[in-house]
């Protein structure tokens, strides 16, 4: 009788590991992580990333003069009358992972925020967690 309980329990055991093994894996959040996560692997990208006007694209908008929101109002059919850097409308296109999650959102002090707010590596090559789970050669 012992036997034909062990024997039961061992095939339930085979059974139970096989169903796990074919059961879906759950996929890890992937969150944006900013520019300077990515240097490290990617240092000559990260350095002429550095002098092209994305990198300080959160910046400029901090800086917009009158007459440059005026222009850009124009330009792009809008009626920004607030700073610039506190409008949606705006900040959107100035950071990276605008309100996607683990992106820049609007809360302010964020760690986080500071460091996704420029158009980085992630805006094109998406959130990069779980690239720097498992580097790949790129």
């Amino acid at each position: 009788m012992i036997k034909k309980i062990l024997a039961f329990v061992l095939a339930l055991a085979v059974a139970a590991a096989a169903l796990a093994a074919d059961a879906p894996k759950a996929v890890p959040k992937n969150d944006h992580v900013g520019a300077k996560k990515c240097m490290p692997c990617h240092m000559k990208i990260y350095k002429a990333w550095t002098e092209v006007r994305h990198a300080h694209a959160f910046e400029g908008l901090k800086a917009t003069t009158p007459e440059q929101l005026k222009a850009m109002n124009e330009l792009l059919k809008t009626d920004v009358k607030e700073k610039p850097e506190t409008a949606a409308v705006c900040v959107g296109c100035h950071v990276t992972g605008y309100k996607q999650p683990g992106g820049y959102h609007p809360a302010a002090g964020s760690l986080k925020n500071a460091a996704l707010a420029f158009v980085g590596c992630e805006l094109c090559h998406g959130p990069g967690s779980q690239h720097m789970a498992v580097p790949i050669n790129d």
